[in-house]
């Protein structure tokens, strides 16, 4: 990975109680757009550190699509300029640009950097420049790039990517890519991590509006009330398991095969399997999709959330 590597940051001395206070509300708002920079950079570094990872990768600043909160490719992390410098979702509609102030966006970009650190790791294991001790999280993740597999949809052989893009229509396409282990275990641990962070913080300097807003949209919409959503979307109370198995089981054929225990849910994924391969190699998306995107929920003011 060609950006890995050292990148230093006015805050590389500073114990975690002090750095940590910079993403407080009065000091992100008042931080200009080379500070909010080496601020992620440094919770990236201290969080590559803490994972193992040989190096750590480059945060930049980029003008992305409104969807997209930030994407890592080659050790390289992209965040959402409107987002995270300015705090704002920029929209067109009719000709017209509207701009949606983003509440908490301080603690939401520090989760977002953590979130695509995640993905940064998992490609330090899959590229085998680092060997976790979990050897089944290992093949977890190996079964969930952009690798392309055989799959049988519904009687009918067709190709399928092994990462779920969850861009279709159906209310369980987006379940099956919040699910699959790698975007699985992205939004679980920066959400704990934040979280973690912020109960910090709290507990140090007192509450703020950001703390608790954060909080809250993690109850309504983190990690443990979607993995809820997706039992119930799709009636599997062991959705999680079941999506890492199938593209396990595409992926790693001629291998004994891990146990479905919903043939629906199973079906299902084989299906997003094709439409991700269709909509990332046959329908122009594939500099967009190279590297993960990270559909981080973000709290606009009317507390709808941008997926």
């Amino acid at each position: 990975m060609s950006d890995y590597g050292y990148h230093p940051t006015p805050y590389e001395h500073e114990p975690d109680e002090s750095f940590y206070a910079h993403f407080r509300e009065i000091e992100w708002s008042k931080a200009d757009e080379a500070t909010k920079q080496n601020l992620l950079q440094e919770a990236v570094n201290r969080a590559a550190e803490a994972h193992g990872e040989q190096g750590a990768p480059l945060v930049v600043f980029k003008d992305l699509p409104s969807y997209v909160s930030g994407n890592q490719n080659n050790g390289i992390i992209r965040m959402n300029r409107d987002r995270y410098v300015d705090g704002v979702i920029r929209r067109e509609v009719d000709g017209q640009v509207y701009e949606i102030p983003i509440q908490a966006n301080n603690i939401l970009a520090l989760e977002t950097a953590l979130h695509e650190n995640e993905h940064a790791y998992q490609d330090q294991i899959n590229d085998g420049t680092i060997l976790p001790q979990d050897l089944d999280l290992a093949r977890e993740y190996g079964a969930n790039g952009f690798d392309l597999s055989a799959v049988n949809v519904n009687g009918q052989l067709d190709v399928g990517q092994q990462y779920l893009t969850g861009d279709g229509s159906d209310p369980r396409s987006y379940y099956a890519y919040y699910t699959q282990p790698t975007e699985r275990d992205a939004y679980k641990l920066s959400e704990a991590r934040t979280m973690e962070i912020v109960n910090k913080l709290e507990a140090m300097y007192g509450t703020e509006d950001s703390f608790q807003i954060y909080r809250d949209n993690v109850n309504v919409n983190g990690f443990n009330a979607n993995i809820t959503k997706a039992q119930e979307v799709f009636q599997d109370n062991d959705v999680v398991n079941n999506v890492s198995a199938t593209l396990q089981n595409a992926y790693y054929k001629g291998e004994e095969e891990l146990p479905v225990t919903s043939h629906d849910t199973e079906s299902f994924v084989l299906s997003e399997m094709q439409a991700s391969y269709q909509d990332t190699y046959m329908g122009g998306r594939v500099e967009e999709t190279q590297g993960q995107e990270d559909g981080t929920n973000v709290i606009d003011n009317d507390q709808g959330m941008d997926m």
